[in-house]
């Protein structure tokens, strides 16, 4: 309504200016109106550009967010640092991280592929919805950049990737490279029918831009300024470019917070504007013989123009409105957002943050932000040292809930400059990790225990004994390794049946356990073998042979069925560290061999590595 006001207003004060002075008085008023007209249609312009600027920033905020999310996984650090340091095997290592990239993808629609690499740049996993061949690359920083992806059975296409190092500490372990949808870029990019938008890099002089709905790369001169005069225009963030056909555009850049990165974007001007001068001036001449016929003519002459140019500009307005829609979205969104100051005082949060700690936004006003994270789960401290040291930083935090548990969180920190690059505030980005821990711990436990007795597997023991022994060196400590093997269990499964065999290696399980201390660690090995790992013995032959007896006592008592009652035994073979072996190879194999002279001796029965006497 404002500008269609601002129409009336211009013609009003145009026919006054002919009809009380002359040619010299609207010389002078027609030609500054038409003037201050298209500064207005530069401001409201400038103002669309800032707006398009934003976008495209968002876009590449959003993305880099959920490429770090991806490579700042704790778990899959820790595996991948285990794979460094041959702790665990490259089969283990895929299998572990492989579903936890399929749950990020399930969760972010805008990635099409990622690819997982090791310390070394090697490919461990890759997890693609398309055919199309994929560039491995590793990098010990973040970077960012539009590549062209080729498929079989489509064309060329290009998209984003961003190349973010795996770090636990200081120490890279791996490599994360993400892969998105060219979606989020063509509709950031795309503006009016007939304006057109550079995307360009400063360093490698490349060129991003809209053909259609598709993005296309060239280089930096196939954009509109390089093809034409260039004048520079008021104020100086604007440029005047005309093509040798005649066709003018105004041009603009913009600076964007990605590396070597910045907006052009060149929109079409009336070519007009010269003849609205001319028309008015000499309309102004004809005012002095014929007034009245000359005023009804500039209004007919200045109205498609004022038209023309309020059309324009109600596009161009309509574009800034979307800064008002944005704080509606902040209030209004699902997800958790908070803004600070720069020492972390909360200056902003939106009702979905302020309705999970169950307060309201007013009483979260000016609270200092690490009064709401619990110590107990993690460092506030720290925490906020390093955010104001690097300005950014992401990782899991947990949020006190007044009434009820702590929340787990993946924070992502932003910082917020002005023009001169002074920092003035922080946006938080929160989001509940709760389910994505249960269901990792799910996979752990998985991962770690045998499906049928629920102890730990073969794996899982295999670990924590090259770990025992790492502490039991450094401590100079003795500890026992005892290997079993169940005697008539076969009888038993060939006679009952294997369900009957289940249910008894559960109960053999359970039995087992309780015969143990809490310290000592029971693995199911595979079919009837069972592995014990003590704790640190002060008298290591005595007391494993003790905790030995005491399995072998439990086993020989009869196990009821639910078919039948049974009686079977168990052949025990010891090994103690270091007495019989200094790596995990050599006591497991030694006490395999004692198991198996038990069997060739006497079933039944216990026997320490290297001697010669059968138990009990």
């Amino acid at each position: 309504m404002k500008l269609f006001n601002l129409q009336r207003r211009i013609s009003l004060a145009i026919v006054l200016a002919i009809l009380t002075s002359g040619i010299v008085v609207s010389v002078t008023v027609a030609y500054p109106l038409v003037t201050e007209l298209y500064q207005q249609t530069i401001r409201l312009t400038r103002s669309s550009v800032d707006l398009k600027a934003f976008n495209i920033q968002q876009v590449y905020d959003h993305q880099l967010a959920v490429a770090k999310q991806v490579s700042s996984r704790s778990r899959i650090a820790y595996k991948l640092k285990e794979l460094a340091d041959e702790a665990t095997t490259r089969k283990e290592a895929q299998a572990f991280i492989e579903p936890k990239l399929k749950h990020a993808m399930s969760v972010e629609n805008d990635i099409f592929a990622i690819i997982e690499l090791d310390a070394d740049g090697k490919l461990l996993v890759t997890i693609n919805e398309s055919s199309a061949s994929l560039p491995l690359v590793k990098s010990t920083d973040a970077v960012f950049n539009f590549i062209e992806i080729q498929t079989p059975d489509v064309s060329a296409y290009m998209t984003s990737r961003f190349i973010t190092p795996i770090k636990m500490g200081d120490r890279v372990v791996g490599y994360s490279i993400v892969f998105f949808k060219p979606k989020q870029w063509v509709t950031a990019l795309d503006y009016l029918p007939s304006a057109e938008t550079c995307f360009i890099n400063d360093k490698t002089k490349e060129r991003i831009a809209l053909a259609g709905q598709k993005l296309i790369a060239s280089k930096q001169e196939a954009c509109l300024r390089g093809r034409g005069k260039v004048e520079e225009l008021r104020p100086n963030d604007a440029y005047l470019v005309t093509l040798g056909s005649g066709d003018r555009f105004v041009s603009y850049d913009r600076d964007i917070t990605i590396d070597d990165w910045k907006l052009m974007l060149n929109i079409p001007v009336p070519v007009m504007f010269k003849d609205v001068i001319n028309k008015a001036v000499w309309g102004g001449l004809a005012l002095l013989g014929l007034s009245l016929f000359f005023s009804w003519l500039g209004i007919r002459i200045i109205k498609p123009l004022t038209r023309k140019l309020i059309e324009q500009t109600s596009q161009i307005a309509q574009s800034a409105n979307e800064l008002k829609v944005s704080n509606l979205a902040f209030e209004q969104s699902e997800g958790l957002l908070v803004i600070t100051t720069a020492d972390l005082t909360i200056y902003r949060a939106n009702r979905s943050f302020a309705a999970l700690l169950n307060r309201r936004p007013q009483k979260l006003y000016k609270q200092p932000l690490i009064h709401l994270l619990d110590p107990e789960f993690c460092n506030p401290k720290a925490f906020s040292e390093q955010l104001i040291k690097d300005s950014v930083w992401q990782g899991e935090v947990w949020l006190k809930q007044d009434g009820a548990d702590s929340l787990p969180c993946l924070l992502t920190a932003s910082p917020v400059r002005d023009e001169d690059g002074h920092l003035n505030y922080y946006v938080m980005t929160f989001t509940d990790i709760s389910e994505r821990l249960a269901e990792e711990d799910a996979l752990t436990e998985q991962v770690n225990h045998d499906e049928l007795t629920h102890l730990f597997n073969r794996s899982a023991f295999d670990r924590h004994l090259e770990k025992y022994l790492q502490q039991a060196k450094v401590g100079n400590r003795r500890f026992a390794i005892l290997f079993m093997d169940l005697d008539k269990f076969k009888p038993v499964n060939d006679t009952y049946g294997h369900d009957a065999g289940d249910e008894l290696l559960c109960q053999v399980a359970n039995r087992m356990e309780n015969s143990l201390r809490k310290s000592d660690m029971i693995a199911r090995r595979g079919g009837d073998e069972f592995v014990v790992c003590t704790s640190f013995l002060d008298e290591p032959q005595d007391e494993a042979l003790r905790i030995a007896s005491k399995i072998h006592s439990e086993m020989n008592r009869p196990f009821v069925l639910k078919q039948a009652q049974v009686t079977i035994g168990i052949s025990i073979g010891i090994a103690i560290y270091p007495e019989h072996g200094n790596s995990a190879e050599l006591l497991l194999k030694a006490a395999d061999k004692a198991m198996y002279q038990v069997k060739e001796r006497q079933r039944n029965s216990i026997l320490i590595a290297e001697s010669d006497k059968l138990y009990p």
